[in-house]
């Protein structure tokens, strides 16, 4: 069944799949970008285009509720806590004043696996939609804390307007110019490190994710679902790193694995260390902190039932055609400038 969708952030790397995910399943679509963004769509009947900041009311609020669906996706991914509200909450509380007494019947709301709590999901060796959310937003990151602020304002919105609700959690999200530095988290000229090596890389590739977005759009739902989307048979960081070097990612040919049970032995003196002598204000690397290494490298058994029950949804592309299609666009891309 055709929707008239709105795809907020629809510019940046996922908004982008998803307006290509849409159209190619028949949906009449309306990408919103900024002002200033090229948009980079190429001319399809069955999509327009709105210019606008969501940090700044303006004619973009007269525009974007007329649709079936809303898909909610633009959000800042980096800056600290203050640039991060300024753009993503101002950004999202703008938006939904817009829609308020709008005929929009559902919004997909683009969330993260950043919002779980960790240390539960490592305490089951389990992480699904029924996982706690993090509670120690302090001992995270600016990304999460807004990410799961956000999302509770999604849930308040679409409850206050009665409309349904689509939660979509996506894992890492893999694709061209996205590839995470191959796994690897230093590296020199001749030799790198890979954290986590005996860890599965809990990844999704950017076409299997628009996929399960623009499924979520006519899927059945009554009120309220959430949704993993997370691609089958995860590599470890090790046999990641390796596809991407097989494949002709530019990466050293020595690399040095540390396993995630070692990170977290080395945790524990750290630590003690940071509370004793610095009074916990030295700001120890991602890697060695504990509940961040946790959130990127632990082992934990990620199934994607949810998504296959919920959406029909399953994923197209494997772990290594993902990286291998990937870089094959870096590397023509490279080619092209070199030229």
């Amino acid at each position: 069944m055709m929707k008239k969708v709105l795809v907020t952030g629809a510019s940046g790397f996922l908004g982008r799949a998803t307006v290509l995910a849409l159209l190619k399943a028949g949906h009449q679509v309306t990408a919103m970008v900024r002002p200033v963004s090229k948009g980079g769509f190429d001319e399809h009947e069955n999509l327009s285009i709105i210019r606008g900041d969501l940090r700044q009311l303006g004619e973009w609020a007269d525009e974007v509720g007329f649709h079936d669906v809303v898909i909610h996706g633009a959000a800042l991914t980096s800056g600290d806590l203050a640039e991060q509200i300024a753009t993503t909450v101002v950004g999202t509380a703008n938006l939904f004043d817009a829609l308020k007494a709008s005929p929009v019947t559902r919004l997909v709301h683009i969330s993260s696996f950043s919002v779980y709590d960790y240390e539960a999901a490592v305490s089951k060796n389990l992480l699904t939609e029924e996982t706690p959310l993090e509670r120690r937003t302090s001992d995270r990151d600016a990304y999460t804390e807004v990410k799961l602020y956000q999302e509770q304002m999604a849930r308040d919105f679409t409850r206050d307007q009665s409309i349904d609700l689509v939660v979509i959690r996506p894992g890492a999200i893999i694709g061209p110019d996205r590839l995470w530095d191959y796994g690897l988290g230093r590296a020199s000229k001749h030799v790198g490190i890979v954290f986590g090596s005996d860890s599965r890389f809990r990844l999704t590739y950017i076409e299997n994710c628009a996929d399960a977005i623009a499924l979520s759009v006519t899927a059945p739902c009554a009120g309220s679902i959430t949704v993993n989307v997370i691609d089958s048979d995860l590599p470890t960081y090790a046999e990641y790193y390796e596809m991407c070097r097989s494949a002709g990612a530019d990466v050293p040919r020595r690399i040095v694995p540390i396993p995630f049970a070692v990170m977290r032995a080395l945790v524990w003196p750290l630590e003690a260390v940071n509370k004793l002598k610095f009074s916990s204000t030295l700001r120890l690397p991602e890697s060695m902190h504990r509940f961040r290494q946790q959130a990127r490298w632990s082992d934990i058994e990620c199934p994607n039932d949810g998504a296959r029950r919920l959406l029909g949804w399953t994923p197209k592309f494997s772990a290594r055609e993902a990286v291998v299609a990937s870089l094959a666009i870096e590397l023509n891309a490279t080619s092209k400038r070199l030229r």
